[in-house]
C-alpha cells in the first residue's frame, strides 16, 4: 500500500527510547529529556518495530532474518512506518538505580493519555502492565483507556480520540 508513516506522530509509552539510534534519529522527541535514553532496551526496541527506517539493515551480522541467516537486504528491519514521527512518554522507570533503593516512577493513566493526545499524537503504543494486577478484571484503569479512545481530552470541547494499542502477553 506503500505506507509509510510520514506526516504520522506515534506515542511510544515504555522505557524511553534512544533518540540517538540511527535508525530513529531525527524523529524522536519525549518527555522529560529522560525519556530520550533507554537503561532498558524495550522501549526502543518497540520503536523499531514501529518506525525503525532500516537504514542500518546492512550493519547487522548477526540476526537470523526471514529467510535464514541475515543476507544484506536493504531495509529488512524496517520498521512498519519507517517515516513515523515519536514521541516517547516514560512509563515504569526507575528514580534512581534499583540497587539504590530506586522507585519506580509511574505516571498517571489520565497524564499518559492527555499528553499524548496534546502533542496531536494519532495512535498510543503501550507496551507496559500493571503489576500484581489482575489483568482479567476490568476496572477503572481499563475504562479510562476505553474512554480516551473517544476522548482523550475530556476537559476540552469536541472528541479528540486517540488509537490506543497495548500489548497482550
Amino acid at each position: 500500500l506503500n505506507l509509510t508513516g510520514s506526516n504520522v506522530l506515534v506515542n511510544i509509552n515504555d522505557s524511553g527510547v534512544d533518540s540517538t539510534h540511527p535508525d530513529l534519529s531525527p524523529r524522536v522527541s519525549g518527555f522529560p529529556a529522560s525519556a530520550l535514553i533507554d537503561n532498558n532496551g524495550h522501549g526502543t526496541h518497540v520503536a523499531g518495530i514501529i518506525a525503525s527506517s532500516g537504514g542500518q539493515s546492512s550493519t547487522v551480522t548477526n540476526a537470523s532474518g526471514p529467510a535464514g541467516p541475515y543476507a544484506a537486504t536493504n531495509n529488512q528491519f524496517r520498521g512498519m512506518a519507517p517515516a513515523a514521527n515519536l514521541f516517547v512518554l516514560p512509563v515504569g522507570m526507575f528514580t534512581k538505580p534499583f540497587t539504590d533503593g530506586g522507585t519506580l516512577s509511574w505516571p498517571s493513566d489520565s497524564f499518559l493519555q492527555q499528553t499524548a493526545a496534546q502533542t496531536n499524537a494519532f495512535i498510543s503504543n503501550n507496551s507496559w502492565n500493571y503489576v500484581g494486577n489482575d489483568s482479567q478484571t476490568y476496572d477503572l484503569h481499563a475504562a479510562s483507556y476505553d474512554a480516551a479512545v473517544r476522548d482523550a481530552l475530556p476537559t476540552v470541547p469536541g472528541s479528540q480520540p486517540l488509537l490506543l494499542v497495548f500489548s497482550a502477553g
